[in-house]
């Protein structure tokens, strides 16, 4: 069901709209109603409908504005304009804005309603597109958590140092895990059993090793009671000469540090998935220069380039292990990929790494890494993120540049840090305790007294402008006024006052 929000600065309207249509026997779920541009605007960044009905003519921010502003804040509402002005200027900016429907009151219900069957279509749309990205996004990280092991183990790194390479991936920290063990399980049995106990953990997203006559699944955790699964892993275990036991981990980060730690024993394990098998090896030697060729890559010339690839040419050629190969370059794809390109788009990678599985010859795997570096390199232009303290560079850039009315998570996380938007506005969160919309709101206030203190109330549309509430000291006033109580002329007096 598709998520709406009505904004009118007439009460009677917002709540006649609400009522005039049957929007759950449409499909649409109607979570709130605001009678202005300020609180719609928070309502819409904090809730993310998928269309906002809205007027025009409003207080503090018009519906343009407000779709304006959303637009900034990378917004993906669609948007319905009901208003009684027909000037051709707002429907020009409204279509700017993209927006395709302008009502013009009075209009009827069959008018509201035929437009928002048409913006459903389109949401839909947006949604089945959204849901094959994350698809290959799964498909991705299943990559990801194996390069990870494989580098944690081969290479013995950090496993703090490897997680910052892939946290605009991969959720470490929100969502509990389980791992299930099965004990005792013979390696010429596997491929028995090993159907059967996917089917036991079925509807999970599942990695599964084997190492020394174990067989270790681990999934994201789906919030249920777990008695069930435990007695039908327990009942296939018992019968057929196994041992099952289950743990359970408060995120993906604690459960990798564990379990590293005992598969850094073995000399190699087998990563099961989709039908593939991968072993993980201790080639420490191979994956230190492969790492080295990536930092050498990020920052060389076409020259030195060419250099880079014919000594990746007789390393792999002299690697008769097509498997470890495979799992390797890989994970130097991924690797490349995260410190050359901006956006966090690493579905694109995926077609090469599908190419890499079917390669049956080193002669192979090195033609494939050959035309992906000389591709990226093409079309991309180097920006690795230099400081890892991202969140900290968020704050330090928002106080530097609360003149802008454009800054949002979106904005920053896309623009500036080149992140995931919803993994910075998690981390931001997690770190300041509050969104980052609060913030900013806080953050505006805050400087906006100090600049009334300096200066008192002559000039509010210079100070409205200098916290980033552009040339409109409407908006900036009633903002003021509803975090602080006052308006910016009754504060300005009040700390005269006190002077």
């Amino acid at each position: 069901m598709l998520k709406m929000i009505i904004v009118d600065d007439e009460e009677p309207v917002s709540d006649m709209l609400s009522v005039l249509i049957d929007w759950e026997q449409m499909g649409i779920r109607l979570i709130g109603t605001c009678n202005n541009g300020i609180d719609a605007y928070q309502m819409i960044v904090d809730n993310e409908p998928d269309i906002v009905l809205t007027d025009v003519r409003m207080p503090g921010l018009t519906g343009v504005e407000l779709i304006g502003r959303l637009k900034e804040a990378q917004s993906d509402a669609e948007f319905i304009i009901l208003s009684g002005f027909g000037e051709f200027e707002y429907a020009q900016k409204a279509m700017q804005y993209g927006v395709r429907h302008y009502l013009l009151k009075p209009c009827n219900e069959k008018q509201i309603m035929e437009a928002v069957e048409d913006l459903k279509k389109t949401c839909y749309e947006k949604r089945a597109l959204f849901k094959r990205r994350n698809e290959l996004a799964n498909v991705l990280e299943s990559y990801v958590v194996e390069n990870l092991l494989f580098e944690c183990i081969s290479q013995h790194e950090e496993l703090e140092q490897v997680k910052r390479v892939y946290e605009p991936i991969v959720d470490f920290y929100t969502m509990d895990y389980e791992v299930c063990y099965f004990h005792y399980l013979e390696e010429t049995k596997l491929s028995n059993y090993l159907e059967s106990i996917k089917q036991c953990v079925s509807g999970a997203n599942g990695y599964f090793l084997y190492v020394a006559y174990t067989l270790v699944v681990f999934f994201p955790g789906f919030h249920a009671e777990y008695e069930a699964l435990d007695e039908q892993c327990t009942c296939l275990a018992e019968s057929h000469g196994m041992v099952y036991r289950r743990e359970s981990y408060g995120n993906l980060s604690e459960l990798l540090t564990t379990l590293i730690a005992k598969l850094n024993r073995y000399e190699a394990i087998r990563f099961l998935c989709d039908g593939h098998e991968h072993k993980i090896y201790n080639h420490q030697a191979l994956v230190i220069n492969t790492k080295k060729y990536v930092d050498q890559l990020v920052v060389s010339d076409a020259l030195k380039r060419e250099t880079i690839l014919k000594e990746l040419e007789r390393r792999i050629l002299a690697v008769s292990d097509v498997e470890l190969l495979r799992v390797l370059f890989s994970n130097m794809l991924v690797q490349l990929y995260s410190r050359m390109r901006s956006d966090t788009d690493f579905t694109q990678v995926m077609p090469v790494v599908e190419q890499l599985n079917v390669c049956m010859m080193p002669r192979d795997i090195y033609r494939v890494i050959q035309g992906k570096i000389q591709e990226l390199f093409s079309v991309t232009n180097p920006s690795p993120v230099q400081d890892r303290d991202s969140i900290e560079r968020m704050i330090q850039y928002t106080k530097q540049h609360l003149d802008d009315p454009s800054l949002s998570v979106r904005k920053l996380a896309k623009d500036y840090l080149y992140m995931n938007p919803d993994y910075v506005g998690r981390q931001f969160q997690k770190r300041t305790g509050m969104k980052y919309s609060t913030y900013l709101s806080n953050l505006r206030m805050e400087r906006a007294k100090e600049l009334l203190k300096e200066n008192g109330a002559e000039k509010i549309y210079i100070i409205a402008e200098a916290v980033g509430c552009e040339n409109n000291p409407q908006y900036f006033s009633q903002l003021f006024k509803k975090c602080t109580g006052m308006t910016p002329t009754q504060y300005a007096k009040s700390i005269q006052k006190e002077e």
